[in-house]
């Protein structure tokens, strides 16, 4: 190839004789490229990005893949053929199993590298002809098309250089096997007297039945089986004929048993009437063009105008986008080239018009249950982790998002708190107290975003002066507690659907059960606790009724609050931040006064089942 270093050029050319001069045939151009593949002369281009590409990366990773492999190969087939006068059967267990760890390794190491080799080739290639958003997908699916064609080739290189390099290391075993049968000398009965005079532990010290022995048919197969594994690639990248299956892999060509064609995986039909190609990218050019347009009309009619005041204008602009909308290729591509624009424009009806074209989306691959789905929303979520700007942040954008349920909360959350840890800013904050009223207003659930909020509690504690955001993580955690009792089917009891408890009554228990706790640990010998029982009798909190349900439950969760409150994370050695230890001063007293009103006054069975029940309907709501 031309412009490849030498070293790399011989590395390549290993793989086949001839086959870069005739790398052209080989790349796919897929059919959703259409005419752009003519114009742009993709035929001619792609071969040269392949072969540039594998100049940047073939070197170092064969050359690394093959020393490992040699290294490993060799200490363990001259000590498994220490004995063996065939120096065949040596070979050939060599070979097996240096080639199939050096593919191996070859394949681990290269794809990653490759891909992103291939990709900027491409672009560097395309760019001056094509708009930046036709490029990305252009780009995408070219090095889908060709990644496993340059990866076979680097890993029939490194296999090649790998059986060469084996057999230089071992060429001195070779030649004392056939100089011994030369002069008739018994290799193995002369091996083993060798190793006696030297002290060897290996293989003198073994049992008779663990000695290597000439010819094992047992231990030839474990390297026969190096032979059988799979490497994960196809021979050619999946093809697009005419006549619907691939070629034969021209790196197979004269392998014994290599098929003549793989089989490949039928592109799913679109149905009738489906865009598809450089149709589809025009299509969808036009249809951005129209939404803009549309878009842009509302604002300068009004500023300030809402998704709802223009929903029904904007209706047939949604209409088109879900005309083009067809098999699962196509709704995917149409996907991301929405989720590329989903930040470029800020405004509220944008937004809008954007979560609504994904949930179109959604809606075209099956649902949000469905797999495609799963991947659209995972393509969203990973595209707002990548944006570098405060863009991401847009409060009118994560919004629409969250009500179509399109954002893939507990990654949002993880993200959002290492931000919170690293670095405190408004507009973290701000996002922070949006996905608390999301909570709040039930399109989210606590648990999804949970280490966020948790973080902001804490954050707001220290500050001293955001009441109103401590109160609205408490209105979210009761709400998202009601949400989920409803959903456990949990009975209508102690306040678990409705945690509208008697005034004061929260401040009653909590003060007792503080009162108790101080008891507990001034005198931890003592079992009956008769005056702070008498205390709870006059209270009338032992009746059995809704009363004794409602003090079990905000019992478990002052308990169970300060548990989770008391644990105070610390650093991991990579700097990142793992749980600390919990403190249990709360749990402890909760057990013993159970303890007590269970066994020593009376509760018996009939407190012991309230108390049961109230943890497990908790255990049920909470886990919701």
């Amino acid at each position: 190839a031309a412009g490849m270093p030498a070293a790399a050029a011989a590395a390549a050319s290993a793989a086949e004789p001839g086959l870069l001069t005739k790398l052209h045939t080989y790349v796919q151009i897929s059919p959703q490229l259409g005419v752009l593949a003519e114009r742009l002369g993709l035929k001619r281009l792609v071969p040269v990005a392949v072969d540039r590409a594998m100049c940047e990366i073939i070197t170092p990773i064969v050359e690394r893949s093959v020393t490992i492999a040699c290294m490993t190969t060799y200490e363990l087939v001259t000590k498994d053929y220490a004995n063996d006068p065939d120096e065949s059967r040596l070979r050939a267990a060599a070979h097996l199993m240096v080639s199939s760890l050096a593919g191996s390794l070859a394949l681990v190491t290269c794809k990653e590298p490759l891909r992103v080799s291939l990709g900027s080739q491409l672009k560097m290639m395309l760019q001056p002809s094509m708009d930046p958003a036709t490029l990305a997908q252009a780009v995408e699916l070219l090095v889908n098309d060709n990644l496993d064609l340059g990866c076979t080739i680097i890993e029939r290189a490194a296999t090649d250089k790998a059986v060469r390099d084996i057999d230089k290391s071992l060429a001195q075993a070779y030649e004392a096997r056939v100089a011994a049968r030369q002069r008739n000398v018994d290799f193995y009965r002369r091996s083993l007297m060798e190793q006696q005079q030297q002290g060897a532990a290996f293989p003198a010290a073994l049992p008779d039945s663990l000695k290597p022995k000439p010819g094992n048919p047992a231990q030839q197969r474990v390297y026969e089986d190096y032979g059988r594994l799979p490497r994960g690639v196809h021979p050619l990248p999946r093809g697009y004929p005419e006549g619907g299956a691939p070629p034969g892999s021209p790196l197979q060509a004269g392998m014994e048993g290599a098929p003549g064609a793989v089989p490949d995986r039928p592109e799913s039909r679109l149905p009738e009437g489906t865009l598809h190609g450089a149709a589809l990218i025009e299509g969808l050019m036009t249809w951005t063009a129209a939404a803009d347009s549309a878009v842009n009309a509302a604002l300068q009619r009004d500023a300030n105008t809402s998704w709802e005041a223009c929903a029904s204008e904007l209706a047939p602009v949604l209409g088109q986008f879900k005309e083009m909308l067809g098999g699962e290729d196509v709704t995917l591509f149409c996907a991301k080239r929405i989720i590329r624009r989903t930040w470029e424009y800020l405004s509220k009806v944008h937004a809008s018009l954007h979560a609504e074209a994904l949930a179109l989306c959604v809606a075209a691959m099956g649902g949000p249950d469905s797999l495609g789905a799963r991947r659209i929303c995972s393509e969203l979520t990973s595209f707002w982790v990548q944006i570098n700007s405060e863009a991401k942040l847009n409060r009118d954008v994560a919004e629409a998002l969250i009500r179509k349920g399109l954002l893939l909360l507990p990654e949002v959350d993880a993200y959002l708190a290492k931000l919170l840890l690293q670095t405190r800013t408004q507009a973290l904050g701000d996002f922070a107290v949006l996905l608390a009223r999301a909570v709040k207003d039930g399109l989210a659930g606590y648990a999804d975003v949970s280490m966020s909020l948790e973080l902001l509690g804490k954050l707001s504690a220290a500050a001293g002066s955001n009441e109103a955001i401590l109160q609205l993580l408490n209105a979210a955690r009761q709400s998202s507690r009601a949400r989920a009792a409803l959903r456990a089917g949990l009975p209508d009891l102690a306040g678990l659907k409705d945690k509208q408890d008697p005034p004061g009554f929260h401040q009653q228990v909590a003060q007792l059960f503080e009162d108790f706790a101080r008891r507990a640990m001034a005198n931890p010998e003592e079992k009956l606790h008769a005056p702070f029982v008498a205390q709870l009798r006059t209270a009338g909190l032992l009746n059995l009724d809704d009363v004794t349900d409602r003090m079990l439950r905000i019992l478990v969760e002052l308990a169970v609050n300060h548990c989770l409150q008391s644990e105070a994370p610390t650093t991991r050695p990579d700097g990142t931040q793992a749980p600390g230890p919990l403190s249990f001063l709360a749990v402890d007293p909760l057990v013993k006064l159970m303890v007590c009103l269970v066994a020593g006054h009376g509760g018996g069975e009939a407190f012991l089942n309230r108390m049961l029940a109230m943890t497990v309907c908790l255990l049920r709501r909470d886990a919701e």
